[in-house]
């Protein structure tokens, strides 16, 4: 709106001091808050009209009992009050109700409920019996309060026309039905309970909202709906849904998120009470539907231990649960394949620790696995497991020297491997293996003379260590190479990006395995990840909290072997450090001499690692410059004297990153072959240029 005078008039300089002007400015200002004040009060009330119905021939009541209490006096003004009060309450009880009334009755006489045969007489008493499940939809909670708030402020403006309109009766009508409205208003924003939707209506609804012309899934059918039952408790339905053959949508367009809105929209519900995934086989042309009207979620389970969820035979194990309690299957290794890798993002408090102390318990407590973990937050992250695994690396830079001789134990066994002599099932004698199997490769009946555990790697807050050039090239040798020979990698990022994973190698032999996305703040995460190729699935819709305020830490979505595409929730370690002190640790001996040397001292006391390949240099955590290189750009600012970065890799023909890593090189040394003069241009010293020529 429009208000006049909202700059100052010109030729208003000679008023006094300005006050008339600040008070006409004032007096607009808070005539704009009352005039958007009583526009967001209007529309409120017309959209919340039918709860706020009673309320509203309540105060109608009130006036009207005050104007027959001053114009006929208290007695004709309490019998018209009490005349009126029952009449007007069915009057509007009719008009609000009216288009949900008869599915009841008729249901219970055993007719159809949309049948065009049906009486109109028939439509009148629908709520005022029970259905079938003894639902009674129209009035759910916050109906039955307002008419009970109608029912209690009819009986008190009675008796406030018979006594007196003033206080304290008439007032106390007022504040009944502020009361009346603030329920309202909390129930629609904080509690919100879901309706119990019978089964024919949860058809109907399909059928007249979603399934039509324009709607979100249209041409579509639902097939046997069934009760979800969790804990011995009914927490929803589920049903398979089918796309007619003129349905232009195929599986994956139909559940995507925006049709899964509507979904909400149509079925009066919580966003997070709808999930829809592909069916279980391949069909482009069936999906699934579950609706909670509890989210089972909530309800935090605790994990029953590595005996209880852990099958050697297959290497799955059970970390938590779907929505409809169906468990969630984390792999550890493909039988005559090898280890899969773990790759886990999400936001702080996520859940990822969690998971990983769940993880790390499994592999203490195995006998033919090995853990070796670097926690770049110096053991905060996972404190519980400093001393309780073979290895532990406690920063970034002491997860360098762990990540090389992990580098060098992985060529001393493929070194191993490739020769080692065995007898297949067929009697026959063979040399060499091709892939890992840790159940073949451990205990008695083992191929070869020598134990070989299944090392698992977790890097957690790998961010931080993936800053480090060298670290990064050890992962990328160890993703590529290191499966084959009984190494499992799992590293632990707040995001999948290059910023945070820095290496699309290191990335696209772990998306190839588990992926475990908690919350997330970025959309791009989940589309980068492998998500997006699931429109229903996203990581960065996973709220902080639940409705009720609890926390969603350990929800998350999964893509792997089995896994489906809907929310689940792993399950709590209670006691991690019972965990992490279980048992005794199994032995292991490291085939190489660098890993060897690093588990007899303490993370990089002896400086890098030497590698047992034959013909490989010696590792280093800084990558120098080539000497030949050096020397080339040595040569090229002695011939220039002093030049820029660019002009001097341009003379020697060098890259531009091993010039400036060449110059800074050259700074370093003792005495120094070359200074630095500012804005990107280097000068050679007079007694070098001397030397020179």
């Amino acid at each position: 709106m429009k208000l006049p005078f909202r700059r100052r008039p010109q030729g208003l300089g000679s008023m006094p001091a300005g006050k008339p002007w600040r008070k006409t400015r004032a007096i607009w200002r808070t005539g704009k808050r009352v005039y958007r004040l009583g526009r967001w009060t209007w529309r409120k009330g017309w959209a919340w009209r039918r709860m706020l119905g009673p309320l509203y021939v309540a105060n109608s009541l009130a006036l009207l009992a005050l104007l027959l209490h001053v114009t006929s006096g208290p007695a004709v003004g309490a019998r018209t009050a009490a005349v009126l009060w029952a009449p007007v309450g069915l009057w509007v009880a009719w008009r609000l109700h009216r288009n949900d009334l008869a599915r009841l009755v008729l249901r219970r006489l055993g007719l159809e409920i949309d049948s065009p045969n049906t009486p109109r007489w028939m439509q009148v008493v629908q709520t005022l019996v029970p259905g079938k499940g003894g639902s009674w939809r129209p009035f759910d909670h916050a109906v039955l309060w307002a008419w009970s708030v109608y029912t209690l402020s009819g009986l008190w403006l009675i008796v406030a026309t018979a006594w007196t309109p003033g206080p304290p009766m008439f007032p106390g009508v007022w504040l009944v039905i502020l009361i009346g409205c603030w329920f309202k208003w909390r129930h629609h924003h904080r509690v919100r309970p879901p309706e119990d939707v019978p089964v024919e209506e949860r058809r109907q609804i399909w059928n007249t909202k979603v399934a039509k012309s324009g709607g979100a899934i249209p041409a579509s059918t639902l097939g046997v709906i069934e009760d979800i039952v969790a804990d011995g408790e009914v927490v929803g339905w589920t049903a398979l849904g089918e796309l007619d053959d003129e349905s232009a949508l195929t599986c994956s367009e139909a559940i995507g998120d925006k049709n899964r809105r509507r979904i909400v929209k149509a079925y009066r519900t919580g966003r997070s009470n709808v999930a829809l995934e592909p069916a279980d086989g391949d069909e482009e042309h069936l999906f699934r539907v579950s609706m909670f009207s509890v989210d089972p979620l909530e309800k935090v389970q605790h994990w029953g231990g590595p005996a209880a969820t852990f099958d050697p035979a297959t290497g799955l194990m059970r970390i938590g649960r779907y929505r409809d309690g169906q468990p969630m299957m984390y792999r550890w290794y493909r039988p005559g394949f090898g280890p899969v890798f773990d790759l886990l993002y999400g936001t702080t408090g996520g859940g990822k620790s969690e998971t990983e102390n769940m993880l790390l318990g499994t592999e203490r407590v195995t006998e033919f696995m090995s853990s070796f973990v670097i926690d770049a937050q110096y053991g905060q992250s996972l404190p519980d497991w400093k001393k309780n695994t073979h290895g532990f690396a406690k920063s970034a830079e002491q997860g360098v020297y762990l990540l090389e001789a992990l580098t060098a134990e992985m060529y001393a066994r493929n070194e191993y491997l490739a020769d080692v002599q065995w007898i297949d099932d067929h009697g026959r004698e063979r040399e060499g293996v091709s892939s890992f199997d840790p159940l073949r490769h451990w205990g008695p009946a083992r191929i070869g003379e020598q134990d070989l555990s299944l090392i698992c790697v977790t890097v957690a807050e790998a961010g931080a260590v993936l800053a480090i050039p060298r670290a990064v090239e050890c992962l990328e040798e160890l993703s590529e190479m290191s499966r084959k020979c009984g190494f499992k990698l799992r590293l632990d990022l707040q995001g999948v990006l290059l910023d945070q994973l820095r290496s699309r190698r290191i990335r696209k032999m772990l998306l190839g395995g588990n992926l475990l996305g908690f919350r997330s703040n970025d959309p791009l995460d989940g589309s980068v990840s492998g998500f997006g190729r699931q429109s229903s699935v996203d990581p960065a819709t996973i709220p902080a909290e639940f409705p009720s305020g609890a926390t969603t830490a350990g929800m998350l979505y999964m893509l792997g072997s089995g896994a489906r595409a809907c929310a689940g929730r792993t399950d709590l370690t209670p006691d991690a450090f019972g965990l992490a002190t279980a048992g005794e640790l199994s032995p292991f001996t490291a085939l190489s001499p660098a890993l060897q040397d690093w588990l007899d001292d303490k993370p990089g006391a002896r400086g890098p690692a030497a590698s047992s390949k034959p013909g490989r240099e010696r590792l280093t955590v800084v990558p120098k410059a080539e000497p030949d290189k050096k020397q080339l750009v040595l040569k090229a600012i002695t011939e220039l004297g002093q030049a820029a970065t660019g002009a001097i890799a341009q003379h020697a023909n060098v890259k531009l990153s091993t010039t400036s890593k060449a110059l800074k090189e050259f700074a370093d040394e003792n005495p120094p072959k070359v200074e630095s003069v500012g804005y990107g241009e280097w000068r050679v010293l007079t007694e070098v240029a001397e030397t020179a020529s």
